[in-house]
């Protein structure tokens, strides 16, 4: 049990450090911005020929 406490007040205060909390809110803000741009390439190159035509005539390229 003292090693689950020692193990605590470690991540506790790792948890602290203003480098950890700025690339823990960094990663969390990135995210979505991420998950967007992941979803816009699956739409770009969906490997179906009739939806490429579409894309090519409607957006101007593809």
């Amino acid at each position: 049990m003292e090693k689950k406490k020692q193990l605590d007040f470690f991540i506790q205060r790792v948890e602290e450090l203003i480098i950890v909390r700025a690339v823990r809110d960094a990663l969390i803000h990135i995210t979505p911005v991420v998950i967007i741009g992941a979803f816009a390439l699956i739409f770009k190159s969906f490997p179906a020929h009739w939806y490429q035509d579409f894309i090519a005539s409607f957006c101007g390229g593809g």
